[in-house]
This record gives structure tokens, sequence and C-alpha cells, in this order.
């Protein structure tokens, strides 16, 4: 596994597990976020970078840091995010 890909993934992972527990913690205080702040929260618990990284690894795909930090395809990346985590709302 190339080392960006394996950074993405345990970047994402911590991304998807520190939001995980941010949701918890939110619940048990009955924290209402505003719509912006779910939306950024939504954007990690569902998953979807993981999904990401693990779909560069299946793929055998070695794609550099620079292409990833492109506002273009950051900004693909909100949109096909919010498209999954976004009409699955639980």
């Amino acid at each position: 596994m190339a080392i960006g890909t394996q950074r993405r993934f345990l970047e994402y992972t911590k991304l998807y597990l520190d939001a995980l527990h941010t949701q918890v913690r939110d619940r048990t205080v009955e924290k209402i976020l505003s719509i912006q702040e779910y939306i950024e929260l939504r954007r990690d618990t569902g998953g979807m970078k993981l999904c990401f990284s693990m779909g560069e690894y299946g793929l055998g795909l070695d794609i550099p840091d620079e292409v990833f930090e492109h506002p273009v395809i950051q900004e693909m990346e909100y949109m096909a995010n919010d498209v999954a985590t976004l009409s699955n709302v639980s």
C-alpha cells in the first residue's frame, strides 16, 4: 500500500472515530447543532472518506497529495460525500 494511501486511511479513520465520539457526546447532553455544524459533522460520521481511501487502495492507486489537496478535488469530495451522507440521515 502506498504511503499516501495509508496516511489518508489513518487520517480518515481518526476523523470518523472523533466525529462519532462528538456525536455521542452531543446526544448525551441533548445539544442541538446548527445546520452548518450538522453538515460538517455528518461529513465525517458518514464514513465516506474511509470509503474513498479504501477505493484508492482497492484500485491500486497512488494518488499524490497535491491532487487530493487541489481545491477542485476537495470540492468534488465534499459534494460526493454530501450526496451520500445527507441522503441517508438517521
